[in-house]
């Protein structure tokens, strides 16, 4: 690997086409590809020629074009065409809100504390299945028995997830299908 060196130390001011492409991180293609697109090359190397590429620039140029492309060819927009984005963006806006107040949409925060609620309370009925269930269960010696009182305390701890309810009910894969009632009832 040729790189220019300094008495000092190394100098990433200028490097060959590999060196530049290992320093970026990014394939010899890759580079080769960006240089067609315009980005700045010291000198083009060839069969008895040398490249001659400084990082930095490369690096700086992919950055302003990753910016640009993210934000748009600002030179050809015309202020029509800009107050037509913006009178859209605040329509788009408003229809939110609109739906937001008609009940429609609801905030990402309510949501988020819902759910937040619903685990902690979740955990806490987990973490509590052992305490509640141990003395129940210490004198069976029907493994049927034991395992309803279980699946009736997860069953309990899992409705926690829901906001309505509505959770159907523990399914094991032995009782897949069956209904809380019946299973217990098989046990």
């Amino acid at each position: 690997m040729a790189i220019k060196k300094s008495s000092a130390s190394v100098d990433f001011t200028e490097v060959g086409l590999h060196e530049a492409a290992a320093i970026c991180g990014k394939s010899v293609t890759t580079l080769k590809s960006w240089f067609n697109l315009g980005c700045p090359v010291i000198e083009r190397g060839g069969k008895s020629k040398k490249w001659r590429i400084s990082p930095a620039a490369v690096m700086a140029w992919r950055e302003e074009k990753i910016a640009q492309d993210a934000v748009g060819d600002t030179k050809s927009l015309d202020f029509e065409e800009a107050r037509r984005r913006k009178i859209a963006a605040e329509a788009g806006m408003a229809e939110l809100d609109f739906s937001l107040r008609r009940g429609e949409l609801i905030p990402i925060e309510d949501i988020a504390n819902q759910v937040g609620e619903e685990y902690a309370n979740v955990r806490a009925k987990l973490l509590a299945i052992p305490v509640k269930m141990a003395p129940l269960m210490l004198g069976l010696d029907d493994l049927a028995k034991a395992r309803g009182l279980l699946e009736d305390s997860i069953t309990e701890a899992m409705e926690e997830l829901t906001a309505d309810e509505q959770y159907s009910g523990y399914e094991s894969e032995e009782g897949a299908g069956e209904a809380p009632e019946e299973s217990q009832a098989a046990a």
